[in-house]
């Protein structure tokens, strides 16, 4: 019942998209969506046929429909090739597998296509121009949409240089074993000195607090 008040909550709002982007789907929406497109399919059988309702009605109203009208346009939230690309394109593609048979169609379609033009833009080494954080940042929708997809019987390949990435992680040698986003816009994320991490904590310590607890 508490997740259940807590999808109701989600669903009662005007948007799940930030003030600066309102009409689109952006990352809060897509993320948004996923969660709630989760929990639905895990309580679906506990679910009246009301709250089924509210509950599809309400990701159209607030994810799926604000994505679709963004493919139409070619929008660039859904047309980029970084990590916006893989949170809402991987995001809407996840939402789209868990609501089956119940979700719009044309949404895995359109989902796939345009994450093709992120998991393209890893170099062939799997390097990654937005260095480390964004780069498990903007894999973790995709990521979820494979899973599902395997799950029911159509995998969504992810390139070889997608699948080279995370073997940077291990050649990181910064004191947290991460790279956190500079604005080090170069193909392959390098290591960040201890003066990097000294400067980040301090303008936000819990920032380094995290990144001493996620090496």
């Amino acid at each position: 019942q508490a997740a259940v008040r807590d999808m109701r909550r989600l669903l009662a709002l005007d948007s799940w998209t930030s003030s600066r982007h309102r009409g689109m789907c952006d990352l809060h929406a897509a993320d948004t969506a996923v969660a709630v497109a989760l929990a639905y399919c895990l309580l679906r059988p506990e679910l009246s046929k009301a709250e089924r309702t509210l509950v599809i009605s309400g990701l159209s109203r607030l994810a799926t429909k604000p994505y679709l009208n963004d493919v139409r346009k070619k929008r660039w939230n859904v047309t980029n090739s970084f990590n916006w690309n893989g949170v809402i394109n991987g995001g809407m593609l996840a939402v789209a597998l868990l609501l089956e048979p119940e979700g719009n169609p044309r949404i895995e379609p359109a989902a796939r296509q345009l994450l093709q033009r992120y998991l393209n833009h890893f170099a062939d080494d799997g390097g990654w121009d937005e260095a480390a954080d964004y780069l498990w940042y903007g894999l973790h929708n995709p990521s979820f949409a494979a899973y599902l997809a395997d799950k029911r019987g159509r995998s969504l390949a992810f390139p070889n240089e997608v699948l080279e990435a995370p073997s940077w992680q291990e050649k990181f040698t910064s004191p947290s074993g991460r790279t956190p986003p500079f604005g080090d816009a170069t193909w392959r994320a390098k290591p960040s000195s201890a003066a990097g991490y000294l400067a980040l904590a301090s303008g936000d310590p819990a920032a380094m607090r995290a990144f001493a607890t996620r090496g």
